[in-house]
Formats: structure tokens, sequence, C-alpha cells
């Protein structure tokens, strides 16, 4: 019961027209702009827009190659990509990443997952992390607020 209390879903933020995310309890908004940026303190998501055009799998091979191994050291990706649906019926795929990651003016190893979902519309990466010794307790956060999502 009391951990129920503590993932109540908050009001929806809009990341993009067609897309929205609902915040769990003790995750607020940190930027906002082409994308949404969450944080709980030891985890983060960062809820980002794709537009339409391509499948999930070729935009989770673009934001490794593209956003995950330019910052990381010693980066390391799930071996294949696992596929996903959610309630609504939107499917995806995910994979699982470690690395050391350039941030904040220090090197920080994190551990971390990436979803992406393609609506009818539009698309959506969904990057979340932590360090390693705490990303098994955000993750089931991060999974909530993925599953309740509303992709266009």
């Amino acid at each position: 019961m009391a951990a129920s209390a503590l993932t109540v879903p908050g009001a929806p933020v809009q990341v993009a027209p067609g897309l929205t995310v609902r915040p769990l309890s003790g995750w607020r908004v940190v930027r906002q702009g082409t994308g949404v940026l969450l944080t709980r303190g030891s985890g983060s998501l960062s809820v980002l827009p794709t537009g339409s055009g391509s499948d999930p799998a070729t935009l989770a091979s673009k934001y490794a190659r593209q956003v995950l191994r330019p910052n990381a050291r010693g980066l390391t990706l799930s071996r294949g990509l696992q596929t996903i649906r959610l309630p609504s019926g939107l499917a995806g795929v995910s994979f699982a990443y470690q690395g050391t990651f350039r941030g904040q003016g220090r090197q920080m190893p994190v551990q971390g997952e990436v979803t992406v979902l393609a609506g009818q519309r539009d698309g959506v990466v969904f990057d979340a992390w932590a360090q390693p010794e705490v990303y098994e307790y955000e993750r089931s956060d991060v999974q909530t607020m993925i599953q309740t999502a509303e992709v266009g």
C-alpha cells in the first residue's frame, strides 16, 4: 500500500503536440524545450519526440550511435532489441546500456535503458538513467511513466 502511494501519477506534461508524459510523485521537470527532462534526484528520464517516418528499431540504433556513443567511455549495449507493447497498443523496442558519461564537469558511471515507441503520427525516445547502484530502484517508476505516456 505504501509503495502505491509513492507512485501516484501527476498532471500530464506536454512534451510535444500529441505527446504527453505523467511524472510520478517525486519526479519533477528540470528542463523543457525540444523534449522534457524529468528527475527524482538519483534518476533521470529524458523524453524526446522524434517526429514520424522511422520504425522504432531504426530510431533506437540512431539514438545509440548519435547520442549515447559520443558522450560515453566504455559504452556497452545489451544484445539485440527487446520488443515491447504498451497497454495502449503501441509497439516499440528497448535496450539497456552502461558506461561512463561526461556531465557537470565530471565522469560518472551510468546504467540506463532506452525505449523507442512509434505512434501513428509521431515517435518518442525515452532515455532513463542513474548510477548503477540505484538504477533498479528507478526503473519501475520509469516503466510506469512510459506505460502511461500518450503518443500520437
